[in-house]
């Protein structure tokens, strides 16, 4: 699946934010644990010095010493959960008092410790910190809990684990919005490039006035569609001013055609070709006629009158058109199968191309030869096929390609033309045994 830029832009910086706040989290989670362990650290060490302090004031064998004990292991903070435990010189526990009184571990952990900051299980929900130190005739341990450390830790696990997905969904809509309004100038570039035609070359892209990036691509796009502005304008002009320059000439020669084929003494056979002289000097001021008016449309001088126009009644009519002139030359017409679909356009010049295209097949055709038409569809596109040459039967004496004539080389020109300013293409193509082949394609 193809995504567009917007969203893969939004894609990428949730996910280089989403990257960012992770590592961010996971540095801060490190940060506050740390601290917690030397808060932790901090109070085990504070009770560590008062029970050495009330040690050193009482005596390890006194009787208020115990006392304090027992009232600083029972009475106080039940959050802090202490113990304390006393060996002497050979490892044999003098006395336990607390948590440690409770818990058969004592002489194992003073065994098997080997730091002065440890954790240690003692069978609760949380494990102890421990600390040993050494003291006149022994050694001291104190244990305190661990769980409110470990919970203020957990409670800030559990807000970076709410807030990450919220960061992302907040990304991933900043994101969008970011992104849609940095890409709207693009947007607005590419609807203004949209309506740039042939016929509407006079649109400009509009800038922001900023200056960045997308203004100079939109003034570069400017100054381009002003060079083919000029190109396209000289380009009507002098197409217009030759088919204008064209129109006397043409005139004046069919006129001395005329008057030439109206003289005596002129054999049957020379006014014959003398009337087949003007029969084509006439097709071909038409078709110089119809290339001015094509010139002038395609200016925007008359505007084109697109509508939906159904392909088999083009073929139909051309077919309808043509026919009597294919009969003089003894040219069949074979039409179908033609495939119902519509394609868009001007009539007149759709009724002109298929005229033309016709004219000129059948133009091209050997006397006494044929033209199939058929009409299908091929994708988007609406693809008419005229296959000129021989009938099946005939002798290879009429297997000869026709004459097309300067005219109806003017009309295939013509078609082209209004084939590609329909958006579609015309292409001939000389197959074996003096056959033509003739394929039309427009948008349908």
């Amino acid at each position: 699946m193809r995504l567009s830029v917007g969203t893969r832009w939004t894609l990428r910086y949730s996910l280089a934010m989403l990257v960012t706040v992770v590592i961010l989290a996971l540095l801060v989670y490190d940060r506050v644990e740390r601290r917690i362990q030397q808060d932790a650290e901090l109070l085990l060490d504070l009770q560590v010095q008062e029970v050495v302090a009330a040690l050193g004031r009482y005596g390890a064998e006194s009787d208020r010493f115990e006392e304090w004990l027992d009232q600083k292991t029972e009475v106080g903070d039940r959050t802090v959960d202490l113990g304390v435990a006393l060996f002497d010189e050979r490892g044999r526990l003098v006395l336990a008092k607390g948590v440690l009184a409770r818990s058969e571990l004592p002489a194992k952990i003073l065994r098997e410790g080997r730091a002065d900051f440890n954790e240690v299980d003692l069978g609760r929900s949380y494990p102890h910190y421990l600390a040993k130190v050494p003291v006149e005739g022994g050694t001291l341990e104190v244990v305190i809990y661990s769980r409110p450390f470990a919970r203020r830790a957990g409670h800030i696990g559990r807000v970076f684990q709410i807030a990450i997905p919220a960061v992302l969904i907040l990304t991933l809509g900043f994101g969008w919005w970011l992104t849609r309004r940095s890409l709207a100038p693009i947007a607005e570039i590419t609807e203004s490039a949209r309506r740039i035609t042939g016929s509407h070359l006079e649109e400009w892209i509009p800038t922001a006035g900023t200056g960045d990036e997308l203004d100079r691509l939109a003034e570069t796009l400017n100054e381009m569609m002003a060079r083919i502005r000029d190109g396209v304008e000289r380009s009507r002009e002098f197409q217009t001013r030759l088919a204008r320059e064209l129109r006397a000439p043409l005139l004046a020669l069919q006129r001395e055609i005329a008057a030439l084929a109206d003289e005596e003494g002129i054999s049957t056979l020379g006014r014959r070709r003398m009337h087949r002289a003007l029969d084509d000097a006439e097709a071909l001021a038409e078709a110089v006629h119809a290339l001015l008016r094509l010139a002038w449309s395609e200016a925007g001088r008359v505007p084109a009158a697109a509508v939906k126009v159904p392909l088999g009644a083009l073929v139909r009519a051309a077919a309808s058109n043509v026919a009597p002139a294919a009969e003089l030359r003894g040219v069949m017409l074979s039409v179908g199968p033609v495939e119902e679909l519509s394609v868009s356009g001007d009539p007149f010049w759709l009724h002109q191309l298929f005229d033309s295209v016709t004219e000129a097949a059948v133009a091209s055709a050997p006397s006494g030869g044929m033209v199939a038409i058929r009409a299908e569809r091929d994708g988007g596109a609406g693809v008419v096929s005229l296959r000129s040459g021989a009938r099946p039967d005939a002798s290879a004496a009429v297997r000869e390609k026709g004459e097309p004539g300067v005219a109806s080389a003017a009309r295939l020109a013509l078609a082209r033309e209004i084939a590609r300013a329909h958006g579609g293409s015309l292409e001939s193509e000389p197959l074996a045994e003096a056959e033509t082949l003739y394929r039309l394609r427009l948008p349908a």
